[in-house]
């Protein structure tokens, strides 16, 4: 982690856990024990076009049945991205992952929030909550 991202998170709503994921430099778990959060970052920069096929690409190393359910252009605090939201699959357990991608100067990031599939609508809103505290340092 070179600093050009910093995270402001509820800790009444989220703890900072590892991560399962080895490329995560940060991992977090919802106090109610039905929702994980990690971000990945990277020092290069990933066109934003591609951006959501290379995930699912990866999704797919997991379970080749993966698919994206919807792309969506959001800000997160001045930071152009994308929210991607898809569905996959582990150990017969369906899950629901809820994506913001961002890539420029600073490099790229992901910052993955995901819960069960029927989980989701309930805790989507935390999700928003937890990524609206993403500040990419933008950096020329």
């Amino acid at each position: 982690y070179d600093g050009s991202y910093s995270i402001s998170y509820n800790p009444n709503q989220w703890e900072k856990v590892k991560s399962s994921n080895e490329s995560a430099e940060f991992g977090f778990e919802n106090t109610k024990r039905t929702s994980y959060s990690m971000v990945i970052y990277e020092g290069i920069e990933i066109p934003m076009e591609s951006f959501p096929e290379i995930v699912l690409a990866n999704a797919k190393e997991v379970d080749p049945d993966a698919y994206i359910i919807d792309v969506e252009e959001v800000l997160v605090n001045g930071q152009p991205g994308k929210i991607v939201k898809y569905r996959a699959s582990s150990k017969g357990l369906n899950f629901i992952f809820y994506n913001f991608l961002s890539s420029g100067k600073f490099g790229s990031i992901q910052f993955i929030a995901f819960t069960l599939e029927s989980n989701f609508e309930r805790d989507v809103a935390s999700f928003d909550s937890l990524i609206s505290g993403l500040s990419v340092k933008n950096t020329k």
